[in-house]
C-alpha cells in the first residue's frame, strides 16, 4: 500500500535549505513562511536516528506559469522550523494563498571550495514561539563603524550581517 504524500510548511523566516544535515553545509535556498515542502525518504548514510530526529529530507517544487518552467530544490531542513499543515503556520507572511516563498541562492557563482552557510541569516525563532506584529517590518540601520543592526522590541540593538544594510 502506497503512503500518502507528506508535506510540511515553513513556519519561520529565513529557513535554510541545506545540502546535508551536518554542522557545516552549503546553502541552496533560503525559505520563508509558508513555503510548502515535500518530504522524501532519507538519503543513504543519513537514515539514522540522530538525523531523523532533527531533520527532514525535502524537495521544493516550483512551477512558473509565465515562463512554463519548473524548479526543484532538494535538501535538508530542521524539523523544529516546520509544521505539518498550512493552517498551523503562525509566522506572519505577505500572501495568505502563497505556498512557494523562497530566495534563490546563487550557489554556482559562490566559491565552491568554501562552505557558504556563514553568509546567510539563520532563523532566530521557531514559528509560533514569539508574538509578532503582523504589519511590522524590521528597519536595518548602519552604525558609525559600518555594522548593521535593528532595534528589537526591548529597544536594544541586535547586530546582523552587514549585507542586510545594503
Amino acid at each position: 500500500m502506497a503512503s500518502a504524500q507528506k508535506y510540511v510548511y515553513v513556519n519561520t523566516d529565513n529557513l535554510i535549505l541545506r545540502d546535508r544535515p551536518e554542522k557545516e553545509y552549503n546553502v541552496f535556498d533560503v525559505l520563508h513562511a509558508p513555503c510548502r515542502l515535500e518530504v522524501i525518504p532519507y538519503s543513504k548514510g543519513y537514515d539514522n536516528t540522530a538525523v531523523e530526529d532533527k531533520f527532514y529530507h525535502v524537495v521544493l517544487r516550483v512551477w512558473f506559469e509565465k515562463t512554463k518552467k519548473s524548479y526543484s530544490g532538494y535538501g535538508w531542513v530542521e524539523k523544529k522550523y516546520v509544521v505539518d499543515s498550512h493552517g498551523k503556520v503562525t509566522t506572519p507572511y505577505k500572501d495568505s494563498t502563497e505556498t512557494i516563498s523562497y530566495t534563490k541562492v546563487d550557489f554556482l557563482n559562490d566559491d565552491r571550495k568554501q562552505l557558504n552557510y556563514r553568509s546567510y541569516p539563520y532563523p532566530k525563532y521557531k514559528g509560533g514561539e514569539k508574538n509578532f506584529e503582523t504589519n511590522s517590518t524590521r528597519k536595518y540601520r548602519k552604525g558609525p563603524r559600518g555594522g548593521c543592526y535593528y532595534i528589537n522590541a526591548k529597544g536594544r540593538k541586535v547586530y546582523v550581517d552587514a549585507k542586510l544594510c545594503k
